[in-house]
């Protein structure tokens, strides 16, 4: 017979004809790192050349991955050999993971000695927790002991932690918590210290217990001791087995654990019900007896909400509800879990006027929180009710406790819209909450937006002797003095006008005001005829802020700001315009967004006249490749500010890159009827109700 022709060995299309580097580069790619370590070695000894380092360097951390993950500790510690054969100084952190995992602990301990000032703090963590576990259970502990220095964590602590397992160990509780409190957090035994604590409460506090076992690392070698409770514990993510009770198992189960009969057939029966609260239900009622008619019946009747078709059958069998309270409850609750929005904030309401009119003093923090919650039922379904009812919901709550913080400030904030009133409202507030950092906070920037500074100044003064560091505050500090030196300037007053943005720059601290103090500084001191001193001011400023862009638009700005002559602000505005020119990138955009919101509060056609200059520049940036969320919040910006061509240019910009948003639709839509002038198409109407049903049920409230 004739002899069989050998086939050749075909080279794979991907890799035929390629050269050495495209060739390695796609073994790194593609997870072949022990065919891309040879490649790569061989190009790094015969050129020498450090561009095949860092590949070669990927490769075997690849390789040492790929062991490491199939249990080949001694395979993966010798690949890292061999790499150290080429990089003396390659990770030596990993080479003491790997001769631990390999169960080389008197050299792991050695080598970890030499190299624990250069591993980082992570890193060293890991590693000192592992030799901790090695000690605890005696395993090596001559090595480990020698290889660290006496006053090393791993050792000063260890007393404390072999005393409170042998405590342990002996049921001695009390004397195994006390040890454990000489564990501090920061210590190789803290995961030790957190599953023997949760070993300990585990019989009397299970939840606390898996509160201890959820901080512990998985990867921690202290955290398979917790495996055994874990199982066992409620609220774990361990899955028992599904399978039901044979009579003979229900026999050997009765046997073991004392339970009789009728409680057997229970845990058969709830082992086997549906997952749904109606099948629930119906679970209890029919194998249930054994719990006694009360508690029964208190099960039962927590089911109802979620199971409101059992309601006929709930009264057959235990009879009616007599607190009119509690039927009103029950029936809100269901209608409110069954998303059934129309009549949800009334069947709360009806709940609640039941409940006043038990005239009980100790319910009116009940009462409270029900209107509370009537205003937030409100909230979900913005198109049902205006602003104003759920104002009027959260007042009523203040009628019954008046005193909470939160609730005055969402009513403070639903006010937007009527500025005079939500004025007068947080001057209530400043003198009801003296104190609250949040509330002042809110009266600076409303007091510097009317420009009572006088008052901005106190408040924040005020709010700096609570809190020194706070940026925010002196963010507004700078700028209350900065729009009350301008003015001062518009009447002529520049020595008083300086004097302000001196004062502004003792809040100054590490450049908060970005060179903003010095521009207005130096252009005051330009109008009042200084012409050299204002020009040198204007340059230490623009030295200070964060790019040149930054620079010429503050500049530009502040010169429209303060109403300098034409000669200078056609000045500024020519140097604006070159800059925009040179540069147009997403962080240069949002920058100068940034930059016009700060100029909320200042005259509307002197704010017109300061973003015209930049509207065709911004135009241009909703060509560049922005995220969803950037170009979503500049949308948001820009609706707000009634920006319509912004709003059109980005939203359209959106529309192209298909981002399945009901907010961006609706913005482009917006946008495409120019403001809402124009009538919507009967698509665009569709569009628009499919948006505002899919934003409400995401549970997204501003879209909605």
């Amino acid at each position: 017979m004739a002899k069989k022709k050998r086939r050749r060995k075909k080279n794979s299309g991907a890799t035929r004809g390629a050269s050495q580097p495209a060739k390695g580069k796609k073994f790194l790619s593609t997870g072949q790192f022990s065919q891309a370590i040879k490649i790569f070695r061989r190009l790094y000894k015969e050129t020498g050349d450090d561009q095949w380092r860092q590949p070669l360097l990927a490769a075997f951390s690849g390789r040492i991955n790929q062991l490491t993950a199939k249990m080949m500790h001694k395979e993966a510690l010798g690949i890292y050999q061999n790499a150290k054969l080429l990089f003396p100084h390659y990770s030596p952190g990993l080479h003491v993971f790997l001769l631990l995992k390999a169960g080389k602990i008197n050299e792991a301990a050695q080598t970890h000695r030499k190299a624990a000032a250069t591993l980082a703090k992570k890193q060293k963590h890991v590693i000192e927790e592992t030799f901790a576990a090695l000690l605890l259970s005696g395993q090596e502990s001559a090595d480990i002991l020698t290889a660290f220095p006496d006053d090393s964590a791993l050792l000063m602590h260890f007393p404390h932690a072999d005393r409170a397992l042998r405590a342990y160990s002996l049921k001695q509780d009390a004397d195994a918590l006390a040890s454990l409190q000489h564990i501090p957090f920061r210590s190789p035994y803290r995961n030790f210290r957190l599953a023997l604590k949760g070993m300990i409460v585990f019989h009397s506090r299970p939840d606390e217990a898996v509160s201890l076992f959820e901080k512990i690392n998985h990867d921690s070698p202290f955290f398979r001791i917790t495996l055994p409770y874990r199982q066992l514990l409620p609220g774990t993510n361990e899955r028992t087995n599904q399978k039901t009770f044979s009579p003979f198992d229900r026999k050997i189960i009765q046997s073991l654990t004392g339970l009789n009969g009728k409680t057997i057939i229970l845990l058969d029966s709830l082992r086997r019900c549906g997952k749904t609260p109606s099948s629930l239900y119906q679970c209890l009622v029919t194998s249930g007896k054994c719990l006694g008619h009360k508690k029964l019946r208190k099960i039962c009747y927590h089911l109802l909400p979620h199971a409101p078709e059992k309601f006929s059958d709930f009264l057959r069998r235990f009879g009616g509800i007599r607190d009119r309270f509690e039927a009103c409850r029950l029936q809100a609750l269901a209608m409110e879990i069954e998303a059934e929005y129309a009549g949800v904030a009334e069947a709360w309401e009806d709940a609640c006027k039941e409940l006043i009119q038990k005239k009980n003093p100790a319910d009116n923090l009940k009462i409270a929180l029900l209107y509370r919650h009537v205003a937030e039922v409100m909230e979900k379904y913005p198109g049902e009710y205006d602003v104003r009812e759920i104002r009027e919901k959260l007042q009523k709550s203040l009628q019954y406790d008046p005193d909470d913080r939160e609730t005055c400030l969402r009513i403070f904030h639903l006010l937007q819209n009527s500025p005079a009133e939500q004025y007068r409202y947080l001057n209530e507030m400043l003198e009801q909450f003296p104190g609250d950092t949040d509330i002042l906070l809110l009266g600076v920037e409303a007091a510097t937006r009317r420009g009572a500074f006088k008052k901005a100044s106190r408040l924040a003064q005020q709010l700096l002797k609570i809190d020194p560091i706070n940026t925010r505050v002196r963010h507004l500090l700078i700028d209350a003095h900065l729009a009350h030196a301008r003015k001062l300037s518009g009447l002529q007053k520049f020595e008083l006008a300086c004097r302000e943005c001196e004062a502004a720059a003792l809040y100054d601290r590490a450049n908060l005001g970005r060179g903003k103090i010095e521009i207005c500084h130096g252009l005051i001191v330009l109008l009042s005829g200084d012409e050299a001193g204002g020009m040198e001011l204007v340059a230490v400023g623009e030295d200070k802020a964060e790019s040149p862009l930054l620079a010429r638009f503050r500049l530009y700005t502040e010169a429209l700001l303060l109403g300098l002559p034409k000669k200078w602000s056609k000045s500024f505005t020519s140097r604006l315009k070159t800059e925009l020119r040179s540069t147009l990138d997403q962080n240069g955009v949002l920058q100068i967004v940034d930059q016009i919101k700060n100029l909320e509060g200042e005259k509307e056609k002197t704010l017109q006249s300061i973003v015209s200059a930049v509207i065709p520049w911004l135009k241009k940036g909703a060509k560049l490749n922005w995220p969803r969320d950037a170009i979503r919040s500049l949308c948001h910006f820009f609706y707000h500010k009634r920006y319509h061509d912004l709003l059109s240019a980005y939203a359209e910009a959106a529309t192209k890159k298909k981002f399945e948003d009901p907010l961006l639709l609706f913005y482009s839509i917006y946008a495409k009827t120019a403001g809402g002038k124009k009538r919507l198409t009967g698509k665009q109407y569709n569009q628009l109700n499919q948006a505002w049903n899919d934003a409400r049920l995401s549970g997204d409230r501003e879209s909605a």
